[in-house]
């Protein structure tokens, strides 16, 4: 018996694990990194809607400006946010970091257009260079532009010269809730 009961016990934990895997309010993907959280972020900005175009100005092709994030749904325990943006469509083995901030205090409900509130802090984007770096893909068509903000129950108190890496491995097991804004951009006469 005890082989059967191995298996109805290992396929009950599969078929869990495929249920949360499915439940996209449990999970957000980061980079090929799974980031549980119970609850889900609503995040959204004032240049570009879910699936909208990202305008110039907050792209390397214009101004480079970063864009306004806002988010709401956070549980109570929240300590800090850490913002993240990505383009997993970059011909790099792994997404193109664009943006990393951490340390956002747990009071805030989102970011400033070009700007961080105080005590936040930008650490290094796909460059090597702290702060935002706008989209500025190749003549390849659109690219899916992922600004994931996390709700964590502290602050990761790492230096400003963290990458994305050093932030996500900080992260495993403080992220109680995850949200996700998906912006397109092409370069200009793709």
């Amino acid at each position: 018996m005890k082989p059967v009961l191995t298996i109805g016990i290992a396929a009950l934990g599969l078929c869990v694990a495929m249920t949360a895997l499915a439940s996209p309010a449990s999970e957000t993907q980061l980079a090929g990194v799974t980031m549980a959280s119970a609850h889900r972020l609503k995040v959204t900005s004032a240049q570009f809607g879910p699936g909208g175009r990202i305008p110039e100005a907050q792209s390397s092709y214009g101004a480079g400006l970063s864009p306004a994030l806002s988010w709401s749904g956070a549980p109570a325990g929240t300590r800090s946010y850490v913002v993240l943006a990505e383009d997993p469509d970059a011909s790099t083995p792994k997404p193109f970091v664009h943006w990393v901030v951490f340390d956002v205090p747990g009071s805030a409900k989102g970011l400033p257009a070009n700007g961080l509130p105080a005590g936040a802090k930008a650490g290094l984007n796909g460059s090597g260079k702290p702060g935002y770096r706008g989209p500025h893909p190749p003549a390849d068509g659109d690219h899916h532009y992922h600004f994931q903000v996390f709700a964590l129950d502290r602050q990761l108190g790492l230096a400003e010269t963290s990458d994305r890496d050093a932030v996500a491995a900080a992260m495993r097991g403080h992220v109680l809730a995850s949200g996700d804004l998906v912006g397109l951009y092409k370069k200009p006469g793709a």
